[in-house]
């Protein structure tokens, strides 16, 4: 993909970095939250998942300047399958700035957060997406899921997660084909 030199110089100008959600000042918490609810605009509560989710120990956020124009969190999820703990990486709550999109920013973002999964010892990176979005996460290196469903528990009841990507990390080939072929139930819901 070519920018043409003003896009470019926008590109340029934003730096993309990874946190410990305890780095962020409440500034930024609260820059990410108003990002989150004026790009999504579907009355959800943000600021919940911003900062009242335990699980949410890790952010990417991208700036231009002193303005947060990007924001991708990683939820670790502990789950149990046939018997054996795995960490879970749950990329989730991604937005960029309307003014900045198609300049690679998510898939560079994407790809601080691949590293994370694999340096920090994750068994898998899982998203959940909508159709359109499939292509975006290929471009990030992560794998539609094609055989069986995630399931989590929403409000007591067990729901499926719907299309479901993935990122292998660390596992040996056995381990990896469970991730894409069975039926995998990762708790509770949330990211």
């Amino acid at each position: 993909m070519t920018l043409d030199p003003e896009r470019l110089k926008l590109r340029q100008a934003v730096s993309i970095r990874s946190h410990e959600l305890s780095e962020l000042t409440p500034e930024v918490k609260k820059s990410a939250v108003e990002l989150l609810g004026r790009v999504f605009n579907d009355g959800k509560d943000y600021d919940r998942k911003v900062n009242g989710d335990p699980e949410l120990v890790r952010c990417v956020t991208a700036f231009d300047k002193d303005r947060l124009i990007g924001y991708l969190a990683l939820v670790d999820r502990h789950t149990v399958h046939n018997f054996h703990q795995y960490l879970i990486g749950g990329a989730g709550n991604m937005v960029i700035d309307q003014e900045y999109r198609h300049l690679r920013l998510g898939v560079d973002m994407m790809s601080v957060i691949n590293a994370i999964l694999v340096h920090a010892s994750y068994d898998i990176g899982m998203g959940f997406c909508t159709p359109e979005l499939l292509k975006f996460y290929a471009q990030a290196g992560w794998i539609l899921k094609p055989k069986g469903r995630i399931f989590a528990r929403e409000n007591g009841t067990l729901t499926d997660k719907g299309i479901t990507v993935l990122y292998p990390t660390n596992q040996n080939s056995s381990e990896e084909s469970f991730w894409f072929n069975d039926d995998i139930n990762i708790g509770k819901s949330g990211w």
